[in-house]
């Protein structure tokens, strides 16, 4: 009965963000500094010795508003970022467990720097900060896990620009830490640095009726034996479809040729997989389990 009711909450309060690219998704908990949509399971720390990342109302010439307004992280409030500088701040995830959802990294950012010389980094712990990984890797999210270009942290990037990745094999672990830096070298330029807004952390995944088709596309039934239909309310031609397992290997690959297109699931071993459903206006991940 409480999955149930966290369940409906969770259908009753998804907010639903356009990209850049006209794609839309389906998000649980988003970081926009003004309100906390995540039922504390996030922890933000901007202390870090010497940090000098700042949530505040932008006001600089560059970076001039927040993407949702008021408030925004930026490296330095008003003037341009500093030189030999390596400045971070954390976001932590924990206790996701019982929410139907698979935690992910995505926001908004705009980016002005030198370019490849004065750069941003994000990188992921699942070992409480022992260790650290750069999300960029495909060791850390395969290709096939961006739902966006991958992103390009140096240079300049003027608008608002989104970038979104489901996080794979990081299901049976209760805390994530995401850590975001901006390194800079001696040659003082005057430009603005990294703006971030609206950091994303968990995406809804399928499990109940009343929430499981999400942007015309449903996949059934789940959990799955040897057969699951893929189905798309809108289909057009020029979909495909890839199945990945749980470490982000690519499966199967397939043109989606109808509304409904059966795939045959007998050849893979128990366990959780990830569906894409990709092409015009259509970039969908749902998540299988099988057995």
């Amino acid at each position: 009965m409480q999955m149930k009711k966290t369940l409906l909450l969770l259908s009753a309060i998804i907010a639903i963000f356009g990209s850049s690219s006209g794609q839309s998704y389906d998000y649980d908990c988003v970081i926009n500094f003004e309100s906390n949509p995540c039922w504390g399971v996030y922890k933000i720390d901007t202390s870090y010795s010497m940090s000098n990342w700042h949530i505040c109302i932008p006001n600089k010439q560059t970076f001039e508003s927040a993407f949702s307004a008021p408030l925004a992280i930026l490296t330095d409030s008003t003037g341009p970022y500093r030189v030999n500088d390596t400045s971070s701040f954390t976001v932590q995830l924990t206790d996701h467990s019982q929410c139907w959802c698979m935690p992910m990294i995505g926001a908004f950012y705009k980016m002005e720097s030198d370019s490849l010389t004065d750069f941003g980094l994000i990188e992921l712990s699942t070992d409480n900060g022992l260790s650290w990984n750069n999300i960029l890797s495909n060791n850390v999210i395969p290709d096939g896990f961006w739902l966006t270009p991958k992103p390009i942290f140096t240079g300049r990037i003027s608008e608002w620009t989104e970038f979104f990745a489901m996080l794979p094999n990081v299901e049976n672990i209760d805390t994530l830490l995401f850590r975001y830096t901006f390194i800079s070298d001696s040659v003082q330029t005057g430009k603005a640095g990294w703006i971030l807004d609206d950091i994303k952390l968990l995406i809804h995944t399928e499990g109940a009726p009343e929430i499981e088709i999400r942007n015309g596309v449903s996949a059934f039934p789940n959990p799955a034996n040897n057969t699951i239909i893929i189905s798309h309310a809108a289909f057009q031609n020029g979909l495909s479809i890839s199945v990945y397992n749980i470490q982000g290997q690519l499966l199967f690959n397939h043109p989606m040729q109808q509304a409904k297109t059966e795939i045959d699931m007998s050849q893979f071993e128990n366990g959780v997989y990830f569906i894409r459903v990709f092409g015009v206006n259509t970039n969908v991940v749902k998540k299988i389990v099988k057995g």
